[in-house]
């Protein structure tokens, strides 16, 4: 399903392909949050999150053929170390896409304090933003020093999804917000990668409270629209995320 000439999503996943840079872009993997949720939360999940994201990586490689991938942030989820899960995990998932692509870009998320450490022992290079043909890539939690030469705006951070009702039934689905910013960008929000990430229902939370600077100055996400994507459903269009608002609203 086509986002802008040229940027469509990849059936259903949560990743956007670029044709003109021949790229896919992911954002916040989150990878050792299950450590995290054992110790912190005393949430006991299998560790399993690797192995879903390997095999929804490799499917969006045989759906784009793409040669490059882009990760937008938030590839492990510790804030205050690097944990053993997180050393292991970001290793395996280096090694597995050396294999599939010819080149990968990993941006510094708000999560990736320490991940400057891991890289540097494994031949990632880690950067805070990535520019090419107009597109500006970065995670979302600090805006750019300066938009020359930008026509696109890629973020992740904010892990987009909203809250569907019918009835007395309600759904969450992760969602790719786009549209343009308030200085004539076209932009785009990236949902989470992380298969155990819930999404923040940005059609039910306060403007006030959504995490990225960006909402709280260059884009309104009320005149944002949504495609929610799903690996079952597919990829479906809502409409913009003020009309998802007002309607939700309206039915309670």
């Amino acid at each position: 399903m086509q986002i802008f000439k040229g940027v469509k999503t990849v059936d259903g996943r949560r990743a956007v392909y670029f044709e003109e840079l021949d790229l896919v872009a992911i954002s916040d993997l989150q990878l050792g949050e299950e450590t995290y949720l054992a110790e912190e939360a005393k949430l006991y999940l299998p560790q399993v999150q690797l192995s879903i994201i390997l095999e929804e990586i490799r499917f969006i490689k045989d759906v784009t053929k793409a040669k490059r991938i882009l990760i937008n942030g938030d590839l492990k989820h510790e804030f205050k170390t690097a944990t053993y899960q997180e050393w292991n995990e970001v290793k395996k998932l280096s090694e597995e896409l050396k294999k599939l692509f010819s080149e990968i870009i990993i941006i510094r998320g708000n999560h990736d304090n320490f991940l400057l450490t891991i890289s540097n022992k494994i031949g990632l290079n880690v950067i805070e933003e990535y520019r090419e043909k107009g597109y500006l890539f970065l995670h979302g939690h600090r805006l750019p020093d300066d938009y020359n030469g930008v026509q696109t705006v890629v973020i992740g951070h904010e892990q987009p999804a909203v809250v569907l009702r019918s009835g007395y039934d309600r759904v969450k689905v992760h969602v790719i917000l786009y549209g343009k910013d308030k200085l004539g960008h076209k932009f785009i929000c990236l949902p989470a990668f992380s298969p155990i990430a819930s999404g923040v229902e940005v059609n039910i939370t306060p403007k006030e409270e959504l995490l990225s600077p960006f909402f709280h100055s260059t884009v309104d996400i009320d005149e944002l629209k949504a495609i929610a994507v799903d690996p079952s459903a597919g990829a479906f269009r809502l409409p913009k995320v003020k009309l998802l608002r007002s309607f939700l609203t309206e039915n309670v």
